[in-house]
Formats: structure tokens, sequence, C-alpha cells
């Protein structure tokens, strides 16, 4: 096995941290497609969802401002440089974090005020093709899921600092709660408010978000006392990487806003479908890309603070090999049956046949994009660990840009399948750009070994594409395809062969990705704790 998958004890602490989160994801995403086959069922793709998706980008937008661009970009690789320091740098760093806290969550309460005064005008701006009815809908909804940024904010703080730490249990339940709320708001909020009750369930989820963090958060030391202060050395060096990062989510909000305002021009429904398909692209992104991003992000961070280039190298590609191994598979399954889970996950109820066709051909494009946007979560925190967020977000105007402009001309053209289109060209122009940046950095990837695994990795992908294609029909033959059952069977009896096929290619052309897998899920059942971030990088520079 080669140098970059024989490193044990750092290989070993990607993937325990990665599990767990990963497998939280699974279930938070699970909880989601029910959530959106709820959504689906009770209103269609309809007026009412689109003034709820429109309204949620409200509180987003502060949330994704003033939260992700603090906390991905600055808040971790500072934290982790001061826990290197041993016991009077973890002093140091609960200090920021008490700080970053404390003016975190009053900055997000003065926000949600100014955007629930400001809510009549930012929906007339946002949604001008919404009727009188929507848009007042939509004011009432943001203005109740303002309570949401701050509640995500105060979480999203504690649950950097519990992953900083290799704490990924508590962290990775807090999604799964938040659906959780929302599921629970759609359930009994919705028959006696309307669709307003999937709003309470967003603060309800909120909440829970930020309860089940707070003992594990409570144990490594954090306390939640106040510390209103700017003089912190930590916080001014947060100050100066954030500026970048805000820069880049302002431009990306702005993009989302300007989707929004072309997507509401189209046939009703329009924004629900390209939500509902961008929500399902999220699935694997989020159980693979983000999952493994997460987990390798205080191993980059603190070989970056100790200038362990060696080991910074190794475990970038090493990631970003293992994504692919699984991303690659999972996109062509997704888009060789497209049509088989929009129907299973969406098809019910309201949910027309219209619906459905629209749904799976913008899930088609978006899917078309999982690679990029997978790599892109890995690529943009080896920069934040580097300190460096203006990289990302130079990339980051680039295709906000490009995929504005094309979201105008080929939205005029193909309706919202065009936003889709525009979505997935600028993503992958993203990518390039981190790729080739990076490269140049670190002076090379391992680039004959990255390049042959992934050749490799491409063959056993079509040949497990070109299984579920000719399965899927003997087992079309075989059941009622009008039915919820017999398409859920087909789904799953043609998944099931591709990953059998593309295990065995896996073996058969020597595939490193699997043989690792293999032997650190023999290990991970075998081992009782999992070695922090910290202790890995060390034992790797002895």
């Amino acid at each position: 096995m080669s140098q970059i998958f024989s490193d044990k004890k750092n290989s070993r602490t990607l993937i325990f941290s990665a599990i767990p989160v990963s497998l939280s994801f699974l279930l938070s995403r699970i909880l989601g497609l029910l959530r959106d086959r709820l959504f689906a069922s009770r209103f269609g793709a309809g007026p009412e969802l689109d003034a709820y998706f429109a309204a949620y980008r409200i509180p987003d937008l502060i949330y994704s401002l003033l939260v992700l661009g603090t906390l991905t970009a600055a808040f971790l690789p500072v934290f982790a440089t001061y826990l290197a320091k041993g016991e009077e740098g973890k002093k140091e760093a609960f200090d920021v974090a008490r700080s970053l806290f404390t003016i975190t969550v009053l900055i997000l309460m003065i926000s949600a005020g100014v955007l629930f005064v400001l809510a009549p005008q930012l929906v007339k701006f946002m949604a001008p093709g919404f009727d009188d009815e929507r848009a007042k809908l939509m004011v009432t909804m943001s203005r109740i899921m303002l309570l949401q940024p701050i509640l995500l904010g105060a979480s999203s703080i504690i649950g950097s600092i519990l992953t900083s730490f290799n704490r990924f249990i508590a962290y990775a339940a807090a999604p799964v709660l938040y659906n959780l709320g929302i599921i629970f708001g759609v359930l009994f909020f919705v028959p006696r408010m309307g669709v307003q009750g999937i709003a309470w369930g967003v603060v309800l989820g909120a909440i829970l978000h930020f309860l089940i963090q707070v003992p594990s958060s409570l144990k490594v030391g954090f306390n939640f006392r106040p510390k209103l202060t700017f003089e912190n050395e930590g916080l001014i060096q947060i100050g100066r990487m954030v500026v970048p990062r805000l820069i880049s989510l302002a431009a990306s909000q702005v993009e989302s806003l300007i989707v929004t305002f072309i997507g509401s021009m189209y046939i009703a429904g329009s924004i629900a479908v390209y939500t509902f398909a961008g929500n399902l692209q999220a699935v694997p992104i989020g159980l693979i890309g983000i999952s493994f991003a997460m987990a390798v992000f205080p191993q980059l961070s603190i070989s970056a603070a100790n200038n362990s280039r060696e080991v910074f190298v190794n475990s970038l590609v090493r990631t970003m090999r293992l994504i692919l191994y699984y991303i690659l598979p999972f996109s062509v399954a997704m888009l060789l049956l497209r049509a088989q889970i929009v129907r299973v996950v969406l098809g019910s109820g309201k949910f027309s046949w219209t619906d459905t066709q629209l749904t799976l051909t913008v899930l088609g494009i978006l899917v078309l994009a999982v690679f990029s946007e997978s790599l892109k979560q890995l690529l943009a925190r080896a920069f934040f660990s580097l300190q460096d967020t203006k990289t990302p977000m130079i990339s980051s105007i680039i295709g906000i840009l490009v995929n504005v402009v094309g979201a105008y001309y080929l939205g005029r053209q193909y309706g919202v399948a065009g936003l889709a289109m525009s979505f997935t060209i600028s993503s992958i122009l993203q990518l390039l750009i981190l790729l080739t940046i990076i490269h140049q950095r670190l002076e090379g990837l391992h680039d004959k070994e990255f390049i042959q695994s992934v050749l490799k990795m491409c063959l056993a992908t079509l040949l497990a594409g070109a299984a579920i294609q000719i399965l899927k029909y003997p087992v079309a033959a075989l059941v009622n395809m009008q039915t919820f059952l017999g398409v859920f069977i087909q789904l799953v009896v043609t998944s099931v062969g591709g990953v059998l096929v593309y295990i065995g290619m896996s073996k058969l052309l020597k595939l490193e990705e699997f043989e690792f897998m293999f032997q650190t899920i023999k290990n991970f059942l075998k081992r009782k704790s999992v070695p922090s971030a910290k202790e890995v990088v060390l034992s790797e520079d002895d």
C-alpha cells in the first residue's frame, strides 16, 4: 500500500471521525427526505411551499453570513493552533471561544431584529413574481424563522469546539434532531396553523440542535459565561481571516436571492422543484463530501499549525481519493435511478406526475455536480487550515458570476432546468480553480498515483452503472411499477447489484481505497478509543 494510506494513526483518525458524522448525516438525510415527502404530500409543488422555501432564505442569509463565515473559515484553525500549545493554550482557546460565542449571539440577535422590520421590503425584492397572498405568507414565516439563526449560531460554535476534540457524537446528532423538529411541525403544527406550522417546526428543530450539544461542550471545558471583549489576539486573527469569507458568502447569498428572483418568474412550483432536487443532490454531498471534510479538518489545521507539510499533503490527497471512491458510483447510480428516487421520496399526495418529471429532470442535471461540490468542501477547508480565506473567496465569486449569468440566459430557454445547468457549470469551474491553486501551492498532490487511482475508479463505476441499467428491465418485469412498493423494490435491487459489481471491480483492480477501508472497518470494530488529531500529527512528526 502506498505511503498515502500507510500512516495508520492519521488514517484511522480520519475514518473513525468520519463514521459517526456520516452515519448521523445519513439518518438526518433520511429524515430530511421524509420531511420533503411530507411537504410534497401535504402541499404539492405549489404556491404555499414556494412561499416557505423563499421565506427560509431570509434567516439563512444571516446564518450563512455571520456564522458559517466565521466558524468554517476562521474559528477552528485558530482554536486548533491554541490547542497545539498544551494546557496553557487550551485556556486561551476557550477564552477566544467564549468571546466569539458572546459576540456572535449579540450580532445575530441585532441582525434578526433588523430583518424582522425589513421583511416586507425583502420579500418584494426576493420574490417579485409572488402574488399578495404568497408575499404576505412569506413575510409571516420569515419573521418566525428569524429565531433559527440565533439558536443555530450558538450551536455551531460549540459544535466546532467539539470537533476540535474529536467529539463527534453530539455534533452529529444535532442535525438529526433539527429535522425531527421540522417533521414534528409538519405532523402536529401544520394541522392547526397551516403551512406556518413548518416555520415553528424549524424553530423547534433549532432549539433541539443547540441543546443536544450543551452537555458535551461542558465536559470538554467550555462554559457559557458571557465574555465581551474585542481585544483578544485570537479574535483579531479570526477577524482578519473572516472578511474575505464574509465577502464570499455575501456574494453566495446574493446569488441565491437572484436565483429565487428568477425562479419566481417561472410557473408556480419552480422554486419548490429546484429545492426538492437540490435536497436530493445534497444527500451524497453531505454523507460523503462534508463528512470526510469535517473529519479531516482538525488534522489539516493542526498539521498546518505545526508546519507538517508531508502530513498535510498526505491527509488531503487521501481524503480526496476516499471521497471520489464513494462519490463517483453514488453519482452514477443517482443519475440512472433518478426517476425511481423521485417517485419513492416525493411521489405521493398532491405531488403530481408533472411535478415528478420536472424534478427528475432537474436532479439529473444537478447530479453531475455532486463530485465537484463534494471536493469543494474539502479543498475549501484545506485553504482555511492554511489560514487563507482569500483564494476560496475569489473562486466563489467567479463561480457565482458564471451562475447568475448562466441562470438568466439558460433559465430563459430551459426554465428551472436552466438554473440547474448553470449551477453545475459554475460548481465544476470553482473546483478547477481551487484544485489548480492548491496543486501549485503544495507543489503537487502525488499526481501519478492520484490519476491512476481515479481512472480505476471510473472503470469500476462505469461497469457498476452498466449493471444497474441492465438490471432495471428484468426487475421492472417482475414487479408492479405503478405502485410504491414496486418502484422501491426496483430501486433497492438495482442499487445492490451496482454496489456488488463495484466492490468486485475494486478488488479485481486492487483499488487501495477499498483495501484501506476494509482493513479500517475491521480495526474500528476492535478499537475502543479514537486518537485525537493532535496526537496523530505529533506522532507523525516524531
